[in-house]
């Protein structure tokens, strides 16, 4: 505290408890080369988050690692790179101070660019990391390491960075024309500098009708420059809220999409907000910022964000669910330290005010209190609906289907036993059909034996497997095109990094049937999306090894 870090400190001996002896050593070697409280405030950012990716690969490998270097706070340290078990690899972090003169690249969606500064020393350095709405002019102190790009050469990868607006005139000129501000192009940008000088950005924020004294600049123009700078600010406060307390910068534009200029107040409020898919923010993430925020560790959002995170967690682990008692054990371990108890009880009234807000679902079954996540518990009880009514149904014919099919297996070049006639005779009458065996039992010539008759019953028929690897073995045995799952379905991405089907329910396949191959590698959600796209009566033939 005498470093004036209050909080910083504090979560550093909270994350020393994690990290161990490790841990300390690397918080004595940033100390002592930060001996300024500013720089003691930023080695502690660095200490915090260096302790928990310690704790957490310990947790992983059971493997200490040693001679952790360098970092500043962020989401990610990029010299730690290796998970493996062996010693992480060692950079030391710098910091370059310069002004933006050139943004090479920009992307809208994550902020990441490529800038080109003019350094405190007059060279010319190219910085790459995520800069939300950076503009030219603008002066910055970047945090990083110096790395050697194959085509670019020699760049400064940025990990934590902050910024000033300038101060000066033509700074100010080029900060507003560089294309931040719509509306705004380098002629018109340097008339405003010119006109309001060093009061430029104060007159935008309170007193943007000024703006019209200016030839050319109508009232409903001045307006909509003065909102579009006061969102720019606030997006900067929010970046820098962000930066300070470690969390990746790249979480600006999603935040403030959604919770606008009051994020920041919901943040202080309720950390736990970030581990909502959309932000896809580490538990461990949410849980440091509500540390550093002074927040009780026994909140009903801290307990409810431990369960999801739980659930979410385990899904990796292919369990759609947890058991009541198995969860509640789970929690309160994740949740409970030296100083903090979180009992079951506590737990348990977590998952009650879940289960009320519609986040989880519990229920019997297979003899168990499940606890289930709400997406979980809908993809299963839609696959268990639409499978069970697939299965149903049956396909008459006007014509004879066994001489059909008799004169298809005589004439074939395959010789084919029982068991497979019966499953090629019950895929030309079935709407689903489950194909299982070991490696060698004939799983791929009964496939070809299906894709004759449906080839005679004049189907269109799909091939699909979840992997790309897959997919060209069962394209390679069967002599048609097989594709992904997800190219079968056309994905796509959208804001938060969500993943999007153009083929649905609204817009299904083009198709009679579907031989999907593989099945045992597919997830619920990606079989509910499957599902979801095939048009009506379509048949569905799932081929896989039962165990």
């Amino acid at each position: 505290a005498a470093d004036g870090v209050g909080d910083r400190l504090r979560t550093a001996a909270a994350a020393a408890r994690l990290g161990g002896a490790d841990a300390v050593r690397r918080w004595l070697r940033c100390r002592q080369r930060t001996p300024d409280p500013r720089g003691t405030a930023r080695a502690a950012a660095v200490f915090s988050r260096s302790a928990d990716y310690i704790c957490r690969n310990r947790q992983r490998t059971g493997t200490e690692h040693r001679q952790v270097h360098g970092g500043t706070a962020g989401h990610n340290l990029s010299g730690m790179t290796s998970w493996d078990g062996g010693t992480l690899d060692e950079r030391e972090y710098l910091i370059v101070r310069g002004t933006v003169q050139q943004i090479v690249y920009y992307n809208d969606e994550n902020g990441y660019a490529v800038l080109r500064l003019a350094a405190e020393n007059g060279a010319e350095v190219t910085a790459t990391g995520t800069f939300p709405n950076i503009g030219l002019g603008e002066e910055v102190i970047l945090t990083g390491c110096w790395v050697t790009h194959p085509t670019y050469g020699e760049q400064f990868a940025t990990e934590a960075f902050e910024r000033r607006l300038p101060t000066s005139v033509r700074g100010i000129a080029e900060y507003l024309g560089s294309g931040l501000i719509r509306g705004i192009g380098p002629r018109l940008a340097a008339k405003i500098a010119e006109k309001f000088g060093e009061d430029t950005f104060d007159i935008l924020m309170h007193e943007p009708e000024r703006l019209s004294e200016l030839r050319g600049i109508t009232d409903r123009k001045a307006k909509e420059i003065g909102r579009q700078f006061t969102e720019q600010s606030e997006m900067r406060l929010l970046m820098d809220f962000l930066s300070e307390h470690g969390l990746p910068v790249a979480l600006t534009p999603l935040l403030y999409k959604r919770l606008h200029d009051s994020a920041i107040d919901a943040l202080c409020e309720n950390p736990y907000l970030l581990c909502d898919p959309y932000y896809d923010v580490d538990f461990k993430l949410a849980d440091g910022l509500a540390m550093e925020l002074g927040l009780s560790l026994l909140s009903d959002e801290r307990v409810d964000a431990g369960i999801l995170y739980t659930l979410t967690f385990n899904l990796n682990n292919g369990h759609t669910f947890i058991p009541v008692e198995k969860l509640l054990y789970a929690v309160c371990m994740l949740l409970s330290d030296d100083d903090v108890v979180v009992d079951e009880d506590r737990a348990l009234h977590g998952i009650a005010r879940l289960e009320e807000k519609g986040r989880l679902v519990r229920e019997h079954i297979a003899g168990r209190d499940a606890v289930y996540l709400r997406d979980m518990h809908d993809a299963e009880a839609y696959l268990a609906e639409m499978l069970g009514y697939m299965a149903e149904r049956n396909y008459e014919y006007d014509f004879d289907v066994d001489e059909l099919l008799s004169a298809l297996l005589e004439s074939s070049e395959f010789t084919f036993s029982e068991k497979q006639q019966l499953a090629i005779s019950t895929a030309a009458r079935n709407g689903l059909v489950i194909l299982t065996g070991g490696p060698g039992t004939g799983k791929t010539t009964t496939v070809r034996g299906i894709l004759q008759v449906f080839e005679a019953l004049g189907l269109d028929t799909l091939l699909a497997a979840p992997t790309g690897r897959a997919a060209k073995r069962l394209s390679d045995l069967t002599g048609m095109e097989a594709k992904t799952i997800h190219r079968l379905l056309e994905a796509g991405f959208a804001g938060g990094g969500r993943t999007v089907f153009a083929r649905s329910v609204t817009n299904p396949l083009e198709c009679d049937a579907v031989i999907l191959d593989e099945v045992s590698m597919v997830d619920i959600t990606l079989m509910q999306a499957l599902i979801n796209a095939l048009p009506h009566g379509a048949r569905l033939v799932l081929v896989g090894d039962a165990d």
